[in-house]
């Protein structure tokens, strides 16, 4: 798979999940029987806009020739897909949210995987 494939594969499920998280929070997180108030679910849409901005950074790199710029974009990909996966298996273990969850671990470790692939292939 080419790295802009990848890029654009992420941009679109950055911003589907930064426009749910921030228009229908509650309902996003009722999957994973979690319950969000007023005050937890403004989190929830900081975390939104913190993927649309992820998305935003992503289809911009696909239009980059600098090799340096584009490592750090695959450096921060893969950082954030490691820390998101590990974070949802945190929550799994912990109970605090339902076994629903394995879809979003796979997703993000698969990201993680595909990063990591570009971020130790030197030719990129």
């Amino acid at each position: 798979m080419a790295l802009k494939i990848l890029l654009i594969i992420n941009t679109a499920l950055c911003l589907f999940r930064g426009v749910g998280f921030i228009f229908a929070p509650t309902k996003l997180w009722k999957a994973f029987n979690v319950d969000l108030d007023n005050s937890t679910k403004f989190p929830a849409q900081l975390l939104g806009a913190a993927y649309i901005a992820t998305a935003a950074i992503n289809l911009t790199a696909t239009n980059f020739i600098d090799k340096s710029t584009i490592q750090s974009v695959i450096i921060f990909n893969f950082i954030i897909e490691i820390i998101g996966a590990m974070l949802t298996v945190a929550g799994i273990l912990r109970n605090a949210i339902s076994k629903l969850g394995w879809l979003p671990f796979s997703i993000h470790l698969t990201l993680a995987i595909a990063f990591g692939y570009f971020l130790f292939d030197f030719d990129i």
